[in-house]
């Protein structure tokens, strides 16, 4: 029970560390902020980012139009500009907002309804519902408004959240409504030129993934194209490089339910 003799058993077991002055008392070192002990002073010299890390800075509340109604999100980050989606689900209406930050996080402009959708039909997130690429925010999300189907809806802004382009709907095979899009992943290359998006559509006897991308930044997509059958599960991994896609998925061609992870599969 002696701190000092413990104290002196520990510089034992780490002689690379700055000897400790075991003589001051255990409660002054932890509360006395006037005063480091050579530990402390060790860190701060050697290991700036732990110490700095340790002053976290507060939460702050992004669904501020309708505070509690948030059902999901989904965040995106690159070069000091953040985004942060979710589906806001008041008053018994879907709508998808956006609140970004272009300082790193230390402050978010006000959120922006993303969707166009005066019905308010039910909305769902999934992977990479939103990228951050190039200076531009690119939000997508599966949206219900035309009929029994599922649709993938995508937008963009370039102006950091501040004003969007119009909705472009997704080709996924089908008229609007018909399909259903029951899982999504999206991905952009480091200039946001090229972005590529993977999605499973429900079929008769089993599931497809289908891609669709865009060369131009989000402006416009081209058609869907697909890319295998007997999709086992709803997941689904894609990652773009350069001018490519980079693509894998579960399956089960057998239809025996046996789950095979497929990869690569590279598009260009």
């Amino acid at each position: 029970n002696d701190p000092e003799k413990l104290g002196r058993a520990i510089d034992g077991l780490f002689p690379e560390l700055p000897q400790l002055d075991h003589s001051r008392q255990p409660l002054k070192a932890k509360f006395d902020s006037t005063e480091l002990t050579s530990l402390e002073q060790f860190a701060l010299e050697n290991h700036p980012t732990v110490a700095q890390a340790q002053a976290v800075r507060p939460p702050a509340r992004l669904d501020i139009t309708n505070p509690g109604d948030a059902e999901s999100a989904a965040a995106d980050q690159r070069d000091g500009l953040a985004a942060v989606v979710w589906v806001d689900a008041s008053a018994g209406a879907d709508h998808v907002f956006c609140s970004t930050s272009p300082d790193h996080g230390l402050s978010w402009r006000y959120p922006a309804q993303v969707d166009l959708d005066t019905l308010g039909a039910d909305k769902r997130l999934g992977e990479g519902s939103v990228l951050v690429a190039g200076g531009a925010v690119c939000v997508l999300w599966l949206d219900d408004r035309h009929g029994a189907g599922t649709d993938l809806f995508v937008r963009v802004s370039r102006d950091a959240g501040v004003t969007w382009e119009p909705e472009i709907l997704l080709d996924d095979g089908a008229a609007p409504g018909v399909a259903e899009v029951i899982a999504f992943a999206s991905s952009a290359n480091e200039s946001g030129t090229d972005i590529g998006v993977g999605f499973i559509v429900a079929g008769a006897v089993s599931p497809e993934v289908r891609v669709v991308a865009s060369t131009d930044a989000g402006a416009s997509f081209g058609a869907s194209v697909p890319v295998a059958a007997a999709v086992a599960a709803p997941l689904l991994l894609l990652r773009a490089q350069g001018n490519e896609l980079h693509l894998a998925w579960l399956a089960d061609p057998a239809l025996s339910g046996s789950f095979d992870l497929l990869y690569p599969r590279r598009l260009d």
